[in-house]
């Protein structure tokens, strides 16, 4: 069973992951290195997973403490996706690193290796985590709404 904080380092690494495979020095090729960065747009950043922790008192499991002011990119300019974008980038990056994993024809180096293994281990874009993200996503979208009224 994955717990809380390992459900919220999954993302940040996953995060951190992304970042590192979209850069021009990155081992891969310019198309993978345009999906990773496609995947960062939506994909929910530490400021993100903060403010998740602190308003779900870790319900599904994003815990606040796990997540520094310090990770919080300072010059991540975008709008605030969507619940379903959030859903679809999670997915989406479990997807396209679990495919990296499998590729031999890339050339990763072991660390690089290591990482897309931690990174998956308990990853919620993994179909037995689906369930909890989603539901507490759409548990904020709920409480916004009535916010509104």
């Amino acid at each position: 069973m994955t717990m809380p904080h390992e459900r919220t380092r999954a993302l940040r690494w996953s995060w951190d992951l992304l970042q590192s495979l979209a850069s021009a020095d990155s081992e891969l090729t310019p198309e993978l290195r345009a999906k990773a960065a496609q995947l960062l747009a939506h994909h929910p950043s530490a400021k993100d997973l903060h403010e998740w922790g602190r308003d779900w008192n870790s319900g599904i499991g994003i815990e606040a403490a796990d997540v520094r002011r310090s990770d919080f990119p300072e010059d991540l300019q975008r709008e605030r996706p969507t619940r379903d974008q959030y859903v679809a980038a999670i997915n989406e990056t479990f997807n396209f690193v679990q495919g990296l994993q499998w590729q031999s024809a890339i050339p990763l180096n072991e660390e690089r290796r290591r990482e897309i293994l931690y990174v998956l281990r308990h990853h919620p874009g993994d179909p037995a985590e689906q369930g909890a993200v989603d539901h507490h996503l759409r548990k904020l979208e709920r409480e916004a709404l009535e916010k509104k009224d």
